[in-house]
């Protein structure tokens, strides 16, 4: 009789693992939402209240390589003097981009989600070096957090 409670409890061990697995993985590995559902992210650094929309058109700064206005933060900004001294963190559509305080070259020659809050500017990437002026995406930045 045992024998059998044990079985029967190390199957629905199983199932129960099996199903909570699968949950994570859907969760955690689904596509992007579609175009009718609206998404919102509620934690993390991308959810921060006090973040600020960069609007297109984003000037072309070569390669993979935009400009975003941010000349009311040009005085928390990265600089020779200060190479890291930007807090400022950039979100695509609810997940941040990185690293920070990325070379220009690389933003220009590597793409894929580098930036630099450089003076007036965000020298930036889309995280697959699509063209952010018609990638459909938005991008924030969190200053204060």
């Amino acid at each position: 009789m045992s024998r059998w409670i044990i079985r029967i409890v190390g199957a629905i061990c199983i199932v129960a693992g099996s199903f909570f697995g699968t949950t994570f993985l859907l969760d955690e590995y689904s596509g992007p939402p579609s175009e009718n559902i609206t998404a919102t992210v509620v934690s993390g650094p991308c959810g921060a209240v006090g973040r600020i929309q960069l609007r297109p058109p984003f000037a072309d700064f070569g390669g993979f390589a935009f400009l975003g206005d941010l000349a009311r933060y040009r005085d928390a900004s990265d600089s020779v003097d200060a190479p890291s001294r930007s807090t400022l963190i950039l979100c695509e559509d609810g997940k941040p981009l990185g690293p920070p305080h990325s070379m220009h070259a690389d933003i220009r020659s590597k793409g894929l989600g580098l930036y630099s809050h450089w003076g007036p500017d965000v020298v930036f990437s889309s995280s697959d070096n699509s063209n952010p002026n018609i990638n459909n995406r938005s991008y924030w930045v969190i200053a204060d957090h």
